[in-house]
């Protein structure tokens, strides 16, 4: 991580867990964590196969959406009304929007082609509007 913002939430985070684990510089000034994960929690790369939808309140999906905005996102209003969020993996994003949905937040999907080069990957950005229209 080279952002002081991630790099304090992960220790919040990981302190809050009481997880252990090391910090290092690399040689491009970023810090990389090694972190010990109990045997029990599985390390996936995607959302879709850690998030069971079945199984989350709204409550939940409320507090998730606001941490995504602090790792693969942005605050776009200082209410915290809005989120917008972005990565190259399509099924992240999908399943943010369905954990958005379960919040009872409005979204809107949209694909940003990258033509640069064939290689590049499209991104994928979720509008998130943060007001509960299940209880309007």
């Amino acid at each position: 991580f080279k952002k002081q913002r991630k790099i304090d939430r992960l220790i919040y985070i990981l302190n809050n867990l009481n997880w252990e684990y090391n910090t290092v510089t690399n040689n491009n000034g970023g810090t990389v964590f090694y972190i010990q994960v109990p045997f029990e929690y599985p390390v996936y790369n995607t959302l879709d196969r850690w998030v069971n939808l079945q199984c989350v309140t709204s409550e939940w999906c409320s507090d998730f959406v606001s941490e995504s905005a602090l790792w693969d996102g942005h605050r776009v209003d200082d209410e915290d009304n809005r989120v917008t969020y972005g990565s190259v993996i399509e099924s992240n994003t999908d399943t943010l929007q369905a954990i958005a949905s379960l919040a009872g937040y409005r979204t809107n999907k949209k694909t940003v082609p990258d033509d640069r080069k064939e290689t590049y990957s499209d991104y994928y950005r979720l509008h998130i509007v943060k007001i509960n229209f299940l209880l309007t």
